[in-house]
This record gives structure tokens, sequence and C-alpha cells, in this order.
């Protein structure tokens, strides 16, 4: 059907479902902000200055859309005070409110995400034809796959990860500053070019002050510091994001070899299955299959298989499941030992093939932009709204600014 998402960052909005609320009292004073149309970076950037922090005192439980109008907790590590703070003015982030609390607010403390989402350049009337498409939807559950954001606008974040797990940081600044490697916008090509040639300082220049791992990077060449050392000057959630998308790569080509051998909505030997209900897992064995249990929770939603979100401590599948992930490790240019070493932090999990969607609803309308059809839905910590989106439109659906 197609359809065009984020013409207007209006159009996108995204509201945290927070896991706990402040209780009050603490060193951490959380506050709960709007941004417009801002990447998660800026919006760090602009509080960090506000309070006076470093990057190790900010929180956050996860990072929203840019091309979007976002609302969600984020905390500030401000010990003994201010209790009152200077008001914020910027025209594209509030704070709405804040609290106090004993804790940093860190990834993966929320429930999930609430999505109203408007699709333009398509006719209204088909409202009744996606209104369909959610319902199934509801029923049958969503291939919980990582979106496209997850990979950066140059779509290499993946790239960078694999270079920095397995110590090629060489290859990661040719990747991340260099004119070859993967694609880059049109006007990036004359600073792209500098770095090349070896012109550090008039690269620096050349980047703006939004570009903070490519400036880090270009002022530690220029101090004289090797690969190593350069690419560890970046902020450290910027690496663990590249690492975190390595991992995601490698989910999302587990997850399409599982979805072309018909298997997204069933259990075979060798499974981790995960337990919606007590969020427990499970391994698969011939004795589960034979007993017949399990067939009406995989249907109702409540059992799942689960794809790899590698790392050392990671419980691995066996027989077929684990034979594919292995198969799409080697895809991805690492292998078992990567995971391993001490550049690599995070322990591993599990993550569901198939994500629940909640609370939907569904209308259409013409305003003075043109016709369009508004859906709205909820969905867990993790999952993402453009895939959604996907499977609801096609693949002829466009993301506009994003």
């Amino acid at each position: 059907m197609g359809g065009l998402v984020k013409s207007l960052p209006e159009d996108f909005t995204v509201e945290e479902v927070p896991l706990y609320e402040p209780c009050g009292d603490g060193e951490h004073l959380y506050l709960w902000v709007r941004k417009y149309n801002m990447p998660h970076t800026e919006m760090r950037s602009i509080l960090q200055s506000h309070f006076g922090v470093g990057p190790k005192c900010f929180g956050a439980a996860g990072m929203k859309d840019k091309v979007a109008v976002t609302t969600q907790m984020v905390s500030i590590h401000l010990p003994g005070g201010p209790f009152e703070y200077p008001p914020l003015e910027h025209d594209r982030l509030q704070i709405l409110g804040s609290n106090r609390h004993l804790n940093k607010l860190r990834r993966g403390h929320l429930k999930g995400n609430r999505f109203h989402i408007r699709v333009r350049q398509v006719d209204p009337v088909k409202v009744t034809t996606v209104a369909a498409r959610l319902k199934k939807l509801e029923q049958v559950g969503i291939p919980d796959y990582y979106g496209y954001q997850r990979f950066g606008y140059r779509r290499n974040n993946h790239v960078l990860g694999c270079h920095l797990a397995n110590g090629r940081f060489e290859s990661l600044v040719r990747e991340l500053l260099g004119a070859t490697g993967s694609s880059y916008p049109e006007q990036q090509e004359d600073v792209r070019r500098l770095f090349d040639a070896g012109d550090y300082a008039a690269a620096l220049d050349g980047w703006s002050s939004r570009n903070q791992a490519e400036r880090a990077v270009l002022r530690g060449l220029i101090r004289g510091d090797d690969w190593e050392s350069s690419v560890m000057s970046i902020e450290h959630h910027t690496l663990r994001f590249w690492q975190s998308a390595l991992q995601s790569a490698i989910f999302n080509d587990v997850l399409d070899k599982r979805i072309d051998e018909g298997q997204l909505a069933s259990l075979v030997e060798g499974d981790i299955a995960w337990n919606v209900v007590d969020k427990s897992l499970t391994r698969i064995t011939a004795e589960h299959l034979a007993s017949g249990d399990l067939e009406q929770k995989v249907r109702n939603l409540d059992l799942t298989a689960t794809g790899p979100m590698y790392g050392p401590k990671m419980l691995s599948p066996t027989g077929r499941p684990g034979l594919i992930e292995a198969e799409s490790v080697l895809r991805g240019g690492i292998d078992d030992g990567t995971f391993q070493h001490g550049i690599f932090k995070d322990n591993g999990v599990r993550r569901p093939f198939r994500m629940i969607i909640r609370d939907t609803s569904i209308s259409a309308g013409v305003d003075k932009h043109g016709g369009y059809i508004s859906v709205c839905f909820e969905l867990p910590k993790g999952g993402y709204a453009t895939v959604v989106l996907e499977e609801l439109l096609g693949s002829g659906l466009v993301m506009g600014q994003g």
C-alpha cells in the first residue's frame, strides 16, 4: 500500500511508558522531557550543559526517534542539589516536570512506548484495509526486527561495531571519517577527502559540533594519539551503541532465516523460548514438543522462540536453531571469541522473535497537508514502530526525513 511517514515531526509522536516513578528523594534528578525534531545525542548535550555535568551523570532508558515529537524520562546525577534549577529555554526541548530518585535511569528501565503516527500520501478510504491488518497483527504478533534507526543515517553502525569488537581501530576510523566504505551524504565528500589526505585539522573544522564521534577521533589524531586511543576518546555510550548495532544486525539476520524457513510462529527442538507471562527462558526439548502443551501458548503469544543478542553469558540454542545462529555470526564477520574479550562489555541476552502490539486504534482524516491514516499502538521496550508500519503498509512505505 505504501505511504509517507515522518514528512513532519509532529506526525510521529512517542511517549515513553516508565517502568517506575521517582520516589521523591535521592541524588538523581529525574526529568520528564519533550523534544521536537532532535537527535538523542543533541538532547544529552543540551541537558548536560544546562546542569553542568559530564556524560556519566546522564541517564536514559532508551533513545527516541529524531524526526518526531518524543516524551521520555531522563536522569541527571546531582548529589546534594540544587533542588531548584534554572528554567531551560530552548525552542525544541522542554522540561515538563521533575522529581528526585535514588538511582540513575539506565538503558531498559521502561515498560514500553506509546506511538501516535500519521501516514500521508495514502488514500484515507483504505483505512478499513489497514484496520484489518492491524487486528491480524494483534492476534499473531509482529517479527521483532531492529528498525533502520538502529544502524544510523549511513546504515553502518553495525560495521563500526564489528571493527570495534575485533579491535580493528584503523579500519573503524577510516569507515567513520574516510571517503571509502559505507555510503554517505554528498555534502560530506570534501571533509572526508581531507581526512584521506591526512589534513586532520582541516577535517576537524569541517565537522559540526553535532558530529561528536568524528570530532573526538580527529582531535586525538591531531594530538598524535594512535588509532586505538583516538577511538577510545569517543563517548562510551556511542561505542556501546555501535556494539549493540552489531548484535542487532546478527539478530535480524537470524530472524530473516527463521521466517524463510516458516518458523516464526512455532517452536522447534533446541530453541530457547521466552515465556511472556513469567519472563523466563526454557530450552525446548523433544519431550516438550511431544507433550502438545506448547501449541496453545504459542498461538496465544504467551510463548515465543528467541534470537541472539550475543555476549559471553548468553544462553545458546542447540540443533537447527543453533546452526542458524552460528552461520549468522560468521556472515557478520566475527566469531564466538569476539564476544569474550575486554572491549565487548555486553553480557548478552535472548530477544523474542515476535513482539506483541497492544491498545491499538486507527482513524483517517484530512488536514492542510492532505489526507492521512492515523495509527496508535503500544509496544514493549525494544520494539520499533517503523517495523509495525512496514508490516501494515508494505515495502512501498517511505520514511521521509527519517
